[in-house]
């Protein structure tokens, strides 16, 4: 818009083009190009601006805020249909002739309507007034500066007078030459422009002027005054009237392509808009997906965990069955060698003590191993089910952590660790054990993955407190460690450091998940690689919210 600004204002001839938004801020101009540019300066305190974005066309003379220069200001509404959108401006420089600081026999002043002289050829009285203005009026321009902080101070008229009817002043000037004021009569004829309300005035010397000719002259005078002042105003009026006029259907061009511009970007948008949607759409599919299939994996995973336990289970129930199969077996056939004997009369009574004997041991054994199986099902069923169904319901902290431990043995029976569980006793927790149970197991078989080779013997501490109605869990190993860049992304779905010996990187993010979802509490890491590891685990003696 600047660039079209400037093009127009050169075909034009005028000093400079601008446009205002609805908020007075210039837009766009044609001297964007120089250190003097209107763009980004504010002009709601200006009377041009005030009356045309009321819808009224306005002229005034002001002196320019940037460039100091007197000039006249044409200002118009810019409409979008019936609505004004801004203000078009455009300023015509006043310079017909320059103010000279010389002594005049006649003083030429060309005041505004509120007979400000704006224009003289005698610069002692550029920016007064014909008479003291109203202090209302005077406020009114200060605020709008149209003469920036002129003071506006009246003519110095001393004494008025009349002869034969023609108004005689006197003005008391201060000298050029010398520090003195001077005192001087002049004959005053004035004129007012009634299409322009520009009043046109000149002061005659008089020293020269025989009182005889008073009328002749004043009636020249007169006639000259109202030449100029025509002429003076038809100049500004051709000039400005015509390209105003061609500024405005410009500016009505300008606004119609690019309101045609506005609904073909807008459409654009639209469809732009309506394709990104079918995208989010999509995307919000795949997001749900995946969620789904990690939930898949993490369950996957928990199956996993409680696979590893259940194959452990079953070898260590193994070998209790299989002793007692075997004992059984042979307390069978030791029956079936005595009621033979019995049958055809050969029984002794060594024979029949030493079955006895036999039987009553073979049966002892069995009952222990037994006895040993059960309780391994027991223990099995009751942390497996918990893990399973994660129902809530109370149970003693110190008794389950023995059970889970109990569970693990098998797997732990493998390796040379010592694991020490430490928990006061009676410390009643009303949450969800399986969910407990799963935590202790992601945590121990994490430490047997990641924690040590497979030579190492290393010890495995389990610390668990209550405090302030709180449970605290130290879960703590002295195995390799984490290293600083790994431990921000251990609790990260999918982070492992062992993928390929068996690692899914889920462990880690289940137990986060228990801990902060399911029992509604947190856990923190500490580590230093080659120092070992500890978690610490908080979570509600009595669980917060049920699943």
């Amino acid at each position: 818009m600047s660039e079209y600004l400037l093009r127009f204002n050169d075909n034009i001839g005028a000093a400079v083009s601008y446009l205002l938004d609805k908020k007075g801020t210039a837009i766009a101009s044609s001297n964007y190009k120089t250190p003097q540019s209107f763009v980004g300066k504010n002009y709601t305190f200006r009377g041009y601006f005030q009356n045309a974005i009321n819808g009224a066309p306005f002229e005034d003379i002001n002196i320019g805020i940037v460039t100091k220069k007197l000039g006249v200001f044409r200002s118009h509404p810019v409409l979008n249909g019936d609505e004004i959108i801004g203000v078009a401006v455009i300023k015509y420089d006043i310079d017909l002739f320059t103010p000279k600081n010389t002594e005049k026999e006649e003083i030429l002043l060309v005041a505004d309507d509120n007979e400000v002289v704006f224009h003289t050829n005698d610069a002692r009285y550029l920016y007064h007034t014909l008479h003291k203005l109203p202090e209302d009026i005077l406020k009114r321009m200060k605020d709008a500066k149209v003469y920036l902080d002129e003071p506006l101070l009246p003519l110095p008229v001393i004494k008025e007078s009349e002869i034969n009817g023609i108004k005689i002043v006197t003005i008391r000037s201060p000298a050029l030459t010398e520090k003195t004021y001077k005192d001087t009569e002049y004959m005053y004829v004035g004129k007012q422009n009634k299409k322009s309300n520009w009043n046109v005035h000149l002061l005659v010397g008089i020293e020269e002027v025989k009182h005889e000719t008073y009328k002749n002259i004043i009636s020249i005078l007169l006639s000259m005054i109202l030449i100029y002042s025509i002429g003076l105003f038809t100049i500004f009026r051709i000039k400005k009237g015509h390209e105003l006029y061609k500024y405005q259907n410009h500016l009505e061009e300008i606004v119609e392509e690019r309101t045609d511009a506005l609904t073909q970007l807008n459409e654009q948008l639209r469809e732009e808009i309506n394709s990104r949607q079918l995208v989010i759409t999509e995307l919000e599919k795949a997001y749900e997906d995946l969620n789904q299939s990690q939930a898949h994996l993490i369950q996957s995973e928990k199956m996993a965990s409680l696979g590893q336990v259940v194959a452990g289970v079953a070898h260590e129930i193994n070998t209790p069955v299989g002793i007692a199969y075997t004992l059984s077996s042979s307390i069978i056939k030791e029956t079936e060698t005595i009621e033979s004997a019995f049958n055809d009369k050969s029984l002794n009574r060594t024979q029949l003590e030493s079955y006895l004997s036999d039987v009553g041991k073979g049966s002892q054994l069995i009952f222990n191993n037994l006895q040993r199986t059960a309780e391994l099902i027991k223990s099995f069923k009751m942390v497996s089910t918990d893990q399973l169904t994660q129902e809530r319901r109370s149970f003693m902290l110190d008794q389950y952590l023995e059970e889970i431990m109990f569970n693990l043995q098998p797997k732990l029976k493998h390796y040379q660790h010592n694991v020490e569980i430490s928990c006061p006793k009676g410390i009643n927790v009303d949450s969800y054990p399986g969910a407990f149970a799963q935590i202790i197991t992601n945590l121990l078989l994490n430490s047997l993955l990641h924690a040590y080779d497979p030579e190492d013997k290393g010890t495995i501490a389990i610390k668990a407190i209550a405090k302030n109605d709180e449970i605290i869990v130290e879960y703590k190993d002295d195995g390799k460690g984490i290293s600083q860049g790994d431990i921000k992304r251990i609790f990260d779905p999918f982070f492992t450091t062992r993928r390929g010996d068996g690692g899914t990187g889920l462990g880690l993010h289940i137990v986060y998940n228990i801990i902060t979802q399911t029992l509604g509490g947190r856990i923190e890491c500490k580590s230093t690689a080659g120092e070992g590891t500890t978690f610490i685990i908080n979570f509600p003696i009595i669980a917060e919210v049920a699943i």
